[in-house]
């Protein structure tokens, strides 16, 4: 109901008239409003995996965005596997306080799992090796090593060579067939 209220709002302010759907979330955008549901698609929410200080791996909803949450979410575990499990353990016990305080928990809600550069690397080094993770990327063993310890947080751009590289190698490795 408030975000119906705030999304009349929005469009009020802005003085919308017949428009395209894709337009009218461009001006919402512009205009300071989240459009995050339009009752027909779920709410896409990010939720980033990162490492702690202990080495465990820990999933939170992505700081950086609105989404509008009146609650927050935290997976742990020794394995993204455990977090990931433990996160949907949280909405579930979300789930669960909102039910008995009377309150209607969204039930449309879509998560994104995406990884920050040293989680990665923790989670996948058991797999690629850093020699072979810098012949993938190009970026070199000791700076990779840097990233995977925290001692380094990786520039934006450095953060798209890494996925590009690493993308780039995933399809070569969905293309290869075996005689």
């Amino acid at each position: 109901m408030v975000l119906n209220i705030l999304l009349l709002w929005c469009i009020d302010q802005m003085d919308i008239d017949i428009m395209k759907y894709s337009e009218i979330e461009r001006k919402l955008k512009k205009a300071g409003c989240y459009w995050i549901y339009d009752g027909e698609k779920n709410m896409k929410i990010d939720i980033i995996i990162e490492t702690a200080p202990d080495k465990r791996f820990e999933a939170v909803i992505d700081p950086d965005k609105e989404y509008g949450l009146s609650f927050g979410l935290l997976g742990e575990g020794h394995s993204v596997q455990e977090c990931i499990d433990d996160f949907y353990v949280s909405v579930a016990e979300m789930k669960e306080l909102y039910a008995k305080k009377g309150k209607v928990f969204p039930e449309d809600l879509e998560f994104t799992f995406k990884y920050d550069a040293a989680s990665f690397l923790a989670h996948y080094s058991d797999v690629l090796s850093l020699s072979g993770l810098g012949k993938i990327t190009g970026i070199n063993q000791r700076q990779l090593s840097h990233y995977l310890n925290g001692v380094k947080k990786p520039r934006p751009g450095t953060i798209r060579k890494i996925e590009t590289g690493i993308h780039r190698f995933a399809n070569e490795l969905s293309q290869v067939n075996f005689v």
